[in-house]
């Protein structure tokens, strides 16, 4: 009994020590495997692996770590970082397969078909497919842009939360097809059949210059009974 409970004197006073390494006995790790530190790039993460484990995709902003520096996809293979020396030889071994996209990616997801991520183009939320040896090919989902959440799964199939400027937010499925096709999308949900009577108005997009040069894109939405020689509040 008193064998025992100086155990479990022991064991909280362990577990009251902020730095483990002070710690009389250190928890047993080996079951979790051998730890390997990997000599990445300045601010780089890993935001995927491969279904295999054998490639890492990487988010990491090449030219410097300021806020709004776009952060590229990278891949490296795994074997390689385990044994590159120091991070500048770690660099020359990554590719970049998002740079022509020109955008930060989001909710990146790797399955069998292939890596596809999220991003903004425009006014509108994209979804991208990317491959190590092509350039980023946009999904074609029949007019429907995200609007909430998507998913791939590892059969191909993609489910998403979409809309557009006519319709509400519903509930999407695609089968799977070669990335480069248009997908056929059969919708889930009737959310909007709710509103379905509501006289809404009409969305528009616009576009306009800024003072240096880029185009600035916007979302007019214009009341059911809208009269273009009146004067509105611009919200």
């Amino acid at each position: 009994m008193e064998r025992a409970r100086a155990k479990a004197e022991q064991a909280a006073a362990n577990a009251a020590i902020s730095d483990p390494e002070e710690a009389e006995q250190q928890a047993d790790v080996a079951y979790l495997g051998e730890i390997t530190r990997l000599n990445l790039p300045s601010g780089a993460t890993i935001v995927a692996v491969a279904p295999h484990g054998e490639t890492l995709l990487l988010s990491h902003q090449d030219r410097d770590e300021k806020i709004y520096t776009r952060r590229d996809l990278w891949l490296c293979d795994l074997a390689t970082l385990r044994y590159v020396p120091d991070a500048a030889t770690a660099r020359g071994a990554m590719r970049n397969i998002s740079a022509p996209l020109d955008r930060d990616v989001m909710g990146v997801q790797w399955v069998e078909e292939g890596i596809f991520g999220a991003y903004a183009d425009g006014t509108c939320l994209r979804v991208a497919y990317f491959g190590a040896d092509a350039p980023p090919t946009p999904l074609e989902l029949g007019g429907i842009f995200l609007a909430g959440e998507y998913h791939v799964a590892a059969t191909g199939e993609l489910g998403l939360i979409g809309a557009n400027a006519q319709n509400f937010p519903e509930a999407y499925l695609t089968q799977p097809v070669t990335p480069a096709a248009q997908r056929q999308l059969q919708q889930l949900s009737q959310f909007g059949q709710a509103v379905a009577r509501w006289q809404l108005g009409t969305v528009e997009t616009i576009r306009w210059q800024s003072k240096d040069g880029v185009e600035i894109e916007g979302v007019l939405r214009k009341p059911a009974n809208f009269d273009p020689n009146r004067r509105y509040p611009l919200l």
